[in-house]
């Protein structure tokens, strides 16, 4: 982890806890609790050294950048470019907000402390996916609010805050995280652009990391701690399994950190990890597959009826329902897994010619060379090798070409100019009776 993701986190850190500490003040009133959540000289603090962390990754930046003096590089990169005015603009929202804090006006300062969180994407990649208004504003709303929702939590967790001041809080977070999720599915939506994208991309795979092993576990603690903790229904104290959430949240936080630091999805080339890929339409088209599927479809449909009649008809048999339960997911897993289709690293790549005339020209000496020998010069299938054996060949004219999957060729400089040819299967479908 390099220097400007640890600023960059520690500066969310500081400016989620003052967030926490300010929203949770303004509902002790409602609570009618006095905690001591509201320390001035500790507020100010906290937003200081948030600004002292953004001028770090100033700092760090601009000596990675720097090829002359470093006053210089670090004059132009925080005047002369749009990712260091903004890292400027935020150390000066962090002044004012300390300004105010120091007399008292603690609203005024939170609301330029949401300001400086939810302007903090533009100094990423917030703005690299059109439409780009839509794209940040998703993605600033995303991080003020997740970043008031785990300072309350922090906040909380360090003054053990009473059970009144955390019902307050818990009719209120359930609100903060819904619109938190949604304007996240929103920026994720924008940034990844495909499906295969989320498992074939680094970014794609912290995202999943993210969401499935961090921000799940920590919303089902949320929701425990509402709907059963609050109502009475168990025991003991709030303040270890805020603590356990508090755990899950620094995980989100460090995984949304390292996303900002990395090439988006959508500006990555897929390198598929699994031998299968998801394509319904391609195995259809096999008697086995069709077979297959309407059998584990039909079993995990079998499975969930017997599932809701053992929870409702015999309530206390859960564990029984949990083994059924589990038994008709795996054949929904097995039904899904027959409609997929062979698959190789370069299964979801994109080839870097753009499809025109004179990259079609330079690609048919390499078809020629490479592939004619299976596919046939005309791409019908019907190539020398293929003929001597079994196996039938592909005919590339045809319109689902798209839908099988491409033999890997690996990363060599032969592999680039096969990856050429992956416009020539359109090309041959639109002439004429499929020549060049």
């Amino acid at each position: 982890m390099d220097l400007v993701v640890i600023s960059r986190l520690a500066g969310h850190l500081f400016m989620s806890l003052l967030l926490g500490f300010l929203f949770l003040s303004a509902l002790e009133k409602q609570a009618d609790v006095k905690t001591r959540l509201l320390d001035r000289r500790l507020l100010i603090a906290l937003v200081l050294a948030a600004s002292l962390s953004v001028a770090s990754q100033l700092l760090v930046q601009s000596a990675l950048l720097a090829n002359a003096s470093f006053a210089e590089t670090l004059r132009a990169y925080a005047l002369g470019t749009w990712s260091g005015k903004i890292l400027a603009c935020r150390m000066l929202l962090g002044l004012v907000a300390a300004a105010l804090l120091s007399v008292g006006q603690n609203r005024l300062a939170f609301a330029i402390c949401l300001a400086f969180q939810f302007v903090a994407p533009l100094s990423g990649h917030a703005l690299s996916a059109p439409p780009s208004w839509a794209s940040f504003a998703l993605h600033g709303i995303h991080v003020a609010l997740a970043s008031l929702w785990f300072g309350s939590l922090a906040a909380l967790s360090l003054v053990g805050g009473p059970r009144e001041l955390l019902t307050a809080f818990s009719a209120r977070a359930a609100w903060l995280i819904m619109l938190t999720i949604g304007a996240g599915i929103g920026a994720a939506y924008l940034q990844v652009e495909q499906v295969p994208a989320l498992l074939g991309t680094a970014y794609g795979q912290i995202l999943l990391i993210k969401v499935v092993l961090l921000l799940v576990p920590a919303m089902m603690v949320a929701a425990w701690l509402r709907w059963r903790f609050l109502r009475g229904k168990t025991s003991g104290s709030h303040t270890r399994v805020l603590g356990i959430e508090l755990v899950f949240g620094i995980g989100v936080l460090t995984a949304a950190t390292l996303l900002s630091q990395i090439p988006p999805a959508r500006h990555s080339e897929i390198v598929w990890p699994l031998p299968f890929r998801f394509a319904p339409k391609v195995a259809l088209m096999s008697f086995e597959a069709r077979l297959d599927f309407i059998i584990w479809s039909a079993l995990a449909v079998v499975g969930l009826v017997l599932t809701v009649i053992v929870l409702f008809a015999w309530r206390q048999r859960r564990r029984e329902a949990s083994a059924v339960l589990a038994i008709t997911g795996l054949c929904g897993a097995l039904a899904l897994y027959s409609l997929t289709v062979t698959a190789t690293p370069t299964s979801y790549a994109i080839s870097p010619q753009p499809f025109e005339a004179q990259s079609i020209a330079r690609a048919k000496a390499v078809f020629l060379e490479n592939c004619a020998s299976c596919h046939g010069r005309t791409g019908h299938g019907d190539g020398i090798v293929l003929s001597m054996t079994p196996m039938e060949g592909a005919d590339l004219t045809k319109p689902h070409t798209n839908d099988h999957t491409m033999t890997s060729f690996g990363r060599s400089a032969a592999a680039l100019r096969m990856k050429s040819c992956r416009a020539l299967p359109m090309s041959l479908r639109r002439s004429t009776g499929g020549t060049w």
